[in-house]
């Protein structure tokens, strides 16, 4: 048994060196079997406030272009007016037989309407009537998966949450029962194989817990990421 404990120090030595290294290449940071990572705040590190993801602020931002871009095809159906004008000091002035100097100008109204633009625009306006239906079926889509990964992912929390309490219920016994293993080992009534047995219920007890607890702040962290936050 000896033997075989070691084998698995061994193989849990280098997968921790391996996955270390893996580590450190991808915050490109030095981490060894020396570094200390901190505790996963579990009670407080989900966020629910809000939905933050960029993918939606390029759907409003799609969509809003395309409602200026309509609102630039309306401008071109609409006829142009416009005013000009133009005047002088001198001599002569329009009227060639008085030749005393004198102020004289025009001024006038000029009216463009392409009737041509309308059939152009509303054939642009249908297109782009389309583009923007197709953006609000992508963003429907989008959110219609983004809460349905939220719903599995905040599913795995609570159950996750529920597993951890029973973990606990089960260590607390586990230790009450290897505390009165070992009082009976003191008085001789069992062997120190029975006792070990019960130790080894408890630490794989408190393994099981840990490793639930790395599961939610995994899940916690994922809900967070689906979310934006």
């Amino acid at each position: 048994e000896m033997l075989k404990t070691k084998q698995k120090i061994i193989e849990a030595n280098s997968n921790q060196q391996i996955l270390c290294k893996v580590l450190s290449l991808l915050i490109n940071r030095l981490v060894d079997e020396n570094t200390v990572f901190a505790d996963i705040l579990v009670s407080t590190a989900i966020k629910t406030d809000s939905i933050k993801r960029p993918e939606l602020k390029l759907f409003d931002f799609q969509q809003n272009l395309i409602e200026q871009r309509i609102k630039l095809s309306n401008r071109k159906t609409l006829p142009r007016l416009s005013l000009f004008g133009d005047g002088a000091y001198g001599r002569p002035g329009f009227n060639f037989l008085n030749q005393d100097f004198r102020f004289y100008g025009f001024a006038g109204v000029n009216l463009k309407w392409n009737i041509s633009s309308i059939y152009n625009t509303s054939y642009d306006k249908k297109n782009l009537m389309i583009n923007k239906k197709m953006i609000d079926e992508q963003k429907e889509l989008f959110q219609l998966n983004l809460n349905t990964t939220m719903v599995q992912q905040n599913g795995e929390i609570e159950k996750l949450k529920q597993v951890i309490e029973i973990d606990k219920s089960i260590v607390d016994k586990r230790k009450s029962i290897s505390k009165s293993t070992s009082d009976r080992l003191d008085n001789g009534l069992i062997t120190s194989s029975d006792y070990l047995t019960e130790v080894i219920a408890e630490k794989q007890a408190l393994l099981n817990q840990l490793m639930h607890e790395i599961q939610l702040g995994i899940a916690i962290r994922n809900y967070n990421v689906t979310t934006g936050n």
